[in-house]
């Protein structure tokens, strides 16, 4: 008896049906790109854009067999006649399914549908390009203001530059 279920739960492993997917625009399921839909008790729901951030598309890539990169493309994947299911999904990037990493059960959601791009990695421009934003701005004030600093000293050391008088005026 314990060898049938052994062998009837492994089968039922072999053949489950997966508890996530993607879908496109119209409706259409694709491995790679679309929003996000879960099963939760038996039923497809969408999940809801709410803070899903790169690493929450990282574990949804994983879960649907690519390496783990993935780009966060909530709201651009339409929406379905699903209800939203969950939403506010944290995870950490090192889970290896959705529901490995907490999230709030929900029907409503503020922002859009959350969706996933597991072709393209996530550009890496993060906060290294901003503070080199910030450092260049500041370089920049400086640099006009040396220039500033200098250029008075000068009309002050030389009336004639800066007031138009000569030194015979």
């Amino acid at each position: 008896m314990a060898k049938l279920l052994l062998l009837l739960s492994l089968v039922a492993v072999a053949f489950a049906t997966p508890d996530i997917r993607l879908l496109t625009r119209d409706g259409d399921v694709n491995d790679q790109v679309g929003r996000v839909e879960v099963m939760i008790q038996g039923d497809w729901g969408q999940v809801c854009g709410d803070s899903f951030d790169v690493s929450d598309a990282q574990v949804v890539c994983r879960e649907l067999g690519h390496d783990g990169a993935g780009k966060v493309e909530t709201g651009q994947h339409g929406i379905s006649s699903v209800p939203i299911v969950i939403g506010n999904v944290d995870c950490s990037g090192d889970e290896s399914s959705i529901f490995e990493c907490s999230y709030s059960q929900m029907t409503a959601c503020t922002t859009n549908i959350a969706g996933v791009d597991c072709q393209t990695p996530e550009e890496t421009t993060g906060s290294i390009g901003l503070e080199a934003g910030i450092i260049a701005a500041i370089v920049i004030c400086l640099v006009a203001i040396v220039g500033v600093v200098l250029l008075f000293g000068a009309c002050l050391w030389r009336n004639d530059i800066c007031f138009g008088r000569g030194v015979n005026a």
